[in-house]
């Protein structure tokens, strides 16, 4: 699941106050280099929603939504971003009713259904899962964490064809999609196809080493 970007938002920033807007630009510069970070950011600041992390995050959405500021995909993805924090919380529920509030919001927003549908994945509600990422691949062909969560849904449905269709074509369109890779592998398991499950394990051990500092890749296996 990932959050809304920063070009969601779409809201013009506030001005600065008009008496310093009077004063030389030098000056102006001194007193924001001085003061600025003084004052907390806006109770309704969508960044503070999108970039902070639990009760700062949830609190900073829960305004932004009651500011009545926000319309669109801009409110959209306030409510994601909510819900994401929500599922990284472990209250799969309350993500839930926040992705449905953004779909509601904005009906063709496909992360907002690819989220629901892996939060759906989590609590085994298998066919609304595979509803919603079936809907986000046909808004956007080629979203890789789509393909992920319907082939997670496939697969704990028992139809191990359809999952490794869709984690094939999730690989295909991102060969270091670890998340992908470690569905098929579970899958070839499952055809009891060990020698190609332990190669693509491999694949995803060689994907961790690369994306690790080259300095701690030794040590990381001790």
């Amino acid at each position: 699941m990932v959050r809304a970007s920063k070009g969601a938002y779409s809201t013009a920033s506030s001005h600065a106050p008009g008496r310093i807007s009077s004063l030389s630009a030098g000056a102006a510069v001194l007193i924001v280099a001085i003061f600025g970070a003084s004052y907390p950011a806006a109770a309704d600041d969508p960044e503070t929603c999108r970039k902070a992390d639990g009760p700062v995050s949830v609190n900073a959405c829960t305004d932004a939504i009651a500011s009545g500021k926000f319309q669109g995909r801009d409110l959209a993805a306030l409510y994601l971003n909510r819900g994401f924090i929500a599922s990284k919380l472990n209250d799969v529920d309350r993500a839930i009713q926040d992705y449905s509030e953004a779909i509601k919001t904005d009906p063709e927003y496909a992360v907002a259904l690819n989220n629901r549908c892996a939060a759906y994945v989590r609590k085994r509600e298998l066919d609304l899962a595979i509803q919603d990422c079936s809907k986000a691949v046909t808004l956007n062909a080629n979203y890789v964490n789509a393909y992920v969560s319907r082939g997670n849904a496939y697969r704990q449905k028992g139809d191990s064809a359809r999952a490794l269709s869709d984690y094939e074509r999730a690989i295909e369109l991102d060969k270091n999609s670890v998340a992908a890779l470690f569905g098929a592998a579970l899958v070839y398991s499952s055809y009891e196809n060990y020698g190609h499950a332990l190669t693509t394990y491999d694949g995803i051990i060689g994907i961790d080493e690369k994306m690790l500092p080259r300095s701690t890749i030794g040590a990381s296996f001790i």
